[in-house]
């Protein structure tokens, strides 16, 4: 079993566009399992996505978020985020630790001044060239949002890009 924890921004144009991160992940490395740490503005992207297994806020405790993980099979911390504490959290559980070049620089120094301004497409990008290592390839198909039967679908027509809806 590989572990993979995902920590995705606040933007929800960016976090839906990590549900084809998460579906790559889940499809093409075999064993695997997604976890996602995400603002809680954007959870709802994650919550009733079949490619992951739990969906935690970055507005937990620290020591609520490692209780919930210590004892899951957890390897890669793939971050995506400029929020501090996850790479501390990856950190204590000894994970090892992936990012965009943009936010690597970030991670490693915690100077927003390195943080470039990067387009849709170019997020994408980005976001498969870090999981290069693990042979992961972008499918080609639409971000994916997993609502409930009840839920009403949030507005997505401002998007530059289709997002495919699914009931669950």
């Amino acid at each position: 079993m590989v572990g993979f924890l995902v920590a995705t921004p606040e933007s929800t144009e960016q976090a839906l566009l990590l549900t084809k991160v998460v579906r790559a992940i889940k499809a093409q490395v075999d064993e695997s399992q997604v976890f996602v740490i995400s603002p809680a503005s954007t959870m709802f992207v994650f919550e009733h996505n079949p490619n992951v297994k739990l969906v935690m806020s970055t507005n937990s405790k620290l020591t609520d978020i490692l209780s919930k993980l210590e004892n899951e099979e957890i390897h890669y911390l793939i971050n995506f985020t400029t929020i501090r504490y996850i790479n501390r959290i990856g950190r204590k559980l000894g994970l090892i630790p992936f990012a965009p070049f943009h936010l690597s620089v970030f991670n490693r120094l915690f100077k927003k001044s390195y943080i470039k301004r990067i387009t849709t497409t170019d997020y994408t990008k980005e976001a498969f060239e870090c999981l290069e290592v693990f042979d992961v390839t972008d499918d080609n198909q639409n971000p994916e949002l997993y609502l409930p039967q009840a839920q009403q679908e949030p507005n997505l027509a401002m998007l530059p890009f289709a997002v495919d809806v699914k009931r669950v």
